[in-house]
């Protein structure tokens, strides 16, 4: 029989020492299964500290996001290349501010065309409907309202503008800020030296940088000064002024009124457009300072330009097809008599006697060349398909208007002929097209 280990004394029994091993583990703190119960107040406040949690992410996250587009708006886009011109970028900030501000003279231009027109006697709607008739502030309302069409117009001008300082360097020309006070005075059509100040610049004088968009005539090749029935004023980007203020006559004002009228108006002027294109001072101040410096260059590229020019006396048929100019052809050339061109129909096809260099190329070339009295063509232009007929052409010395857009038209071609020689160079990129601002809008300025 075995023995059995007994405790003999009365004491009562001793508990058995655990090792440190399972006192340790004895120690550690049992995992709470999932399914355990906790109280009320236990759920509740896990739950608010998940939502806090999530709300602080979702926070953080929002404040990262409109940082983020606030530094991609402010700053990274800005300074996105729309274009680049041998190593020269035009960025997406310079893009919008010239935008905006082409936008702010556009509304000027349409504002004092309008207001001219009610000078004439035009009623509001008849002053409205003509705006959208005459060429000029059509082509604007058209520009304001087709972003595109507005953007791609002002990136290549300011490709102009960059090839035309660039140009400057290397030719050692500057201009003085005199000059730059003078191309703002010219604009305002203001002398001070002599004759009466008038709120309507000269006709040779314009809003852009690019005085002449095209050389063409419209819409046919044809003289753009022909008068019409209809009083069509010069459409220039100068601050409007109240009819009353240039349709009664008055006696002449001396220098100090004169200049102390232009120093207000073009107080005025200023601050209207850097309010509504959200400008400085500075920024007008560069745009007519590109305007004078490309003034500048063209006055040393055109310095060697004729005062004479060939002038032809020029009648044409315009038609639609090369097939309906080639049967007008054949039967003038068996005496017939024949006309579908209805916008000279008023004086039978006759474009009178105008510059070579008032026509649009193909159809100067050909009345450059062809023989006195012989029906000419088909001659293919933008506008169609002509056949025309020269009744004179001889050489004459240029009138002061049609001197300054010859100068003008040799101007742009000797532009075109660099930008075509530093193609390569000059880079544009898609991100214009996303970044063309539509204010101010369309809007007539209303007159104090």
């Amino acid at each position: 029989m075995s023995k059995r280990s007994e405790q003999t004394t009365g004491l009562p029994k001793r508990t058995p020492t655990k090792s440190a091993k399972e006192a340790g583990d004895s120690g550690r703190r049992t995992p709470r299964l999932l399914g355990e119960y906790r109280t009320r107040h236990e759920r509740e406040a896990a739950m608010q500290r998940l939502i806090l949690m999530v709300v602080g992410i979702v926070g953080a996250l929002t404040v990262l996001l409109v940082a983020f587009a606030l530094i991609n708006d402010q700053v990274l886009a800005p300074r996105q290349a729309v274009a680049e011109v041998n190593g020269e970028t035009i960025t997406v900030g310079d893009f919008e501010r010239r935008v905006r501000l082409e936008r702010t003279l556009l509304n000027e231009q349409l504002t004092n065309a309008y207001y001219t027109y009610l000078a004439f006697g035009a009623s509001d709607q008849d002053a409205q409907q003509a705006l959208t008739q005459n060429p000029v502030t059509s082509n604007i309302i058209s520009e304001m309202q087709v972003p595109d069409q507005l953007g791609n117009r002002v990136l290549n001008d300011m490709i102009d503008d960059t090839v035309i300082r660039q140009q400057a360097q290397s030719m050692g020309i500057t201009v003085s800020d005199e000059q730059v006070q003078e191309r703002i005075r010219q604009f305002f059509g203001y002398d001070p030296n002599e004759g009466l100040y008038t709120a309507t610049p000269s006709p040779t004088t314009t809003a852009s940088p690019t005085p002449f968009i095209t050389a063409t005539p419209s819409p046919i090749p044809t003289e753009t000064s022909t008068p019409t029935t209809t009083p069509t004023p010069e459409i220039t980007a100068t601050p409007s002024v109240t009819p009353q203020a240039t349709a009664t006559a008055t006696s002449t004002p001396d220098a100090a009124t004169r200049e102390a009228v232009f120093n207000t108006t073009r107080q005025d002027f200023f601050s209207y457009v850097t309010t509504a294109s959200q400008l400085n001072d500075g920024d007008v101040q560069a745009y007519f300072e590109a305007a004078a410096l490309r003034d500048a260059v063209q006055e040393q590229v055109t310095a060697d330009q004729a005062h004479t020019a060939t002038y032809v006396n020029v009648r044409h048929i315009l038609v639609a097809t090369e097939a309906q100019a080639q049967d007008v052809l054949e039967a003038l050339q068996s005496g017939e008599s024949v006309s579908t061109d209805t916008s000279n129909a008023g004086n039978g096809g006759e474009l009178g006697w105008a510059p070579l260099s008032r026509y649009v190329t193909e159809f100067a070339d050909a009345t450059r060349d062809a023989e006195i009295g012989a029906f000419v063509g088909p001659v293919q232009t933008e506008f169609g398909y002509h056949i025309l007929q020269v009744r004179a052409r001889e050489d004459r010395e240029m009138s002061d208007s049609d001197f300054e857009q010859a100068k003008a038209r040799t101007f742009q071609d000797w532009l075109d002929g660099v930008r075509a020689d530093e193609s390569e160079s000059i880079q544009i990129f898609d991100t214009w097209i996303d970044n063309v601002p539509t204010d101010p809008p369309l809007q007539l300025r209303a007159l104090s």
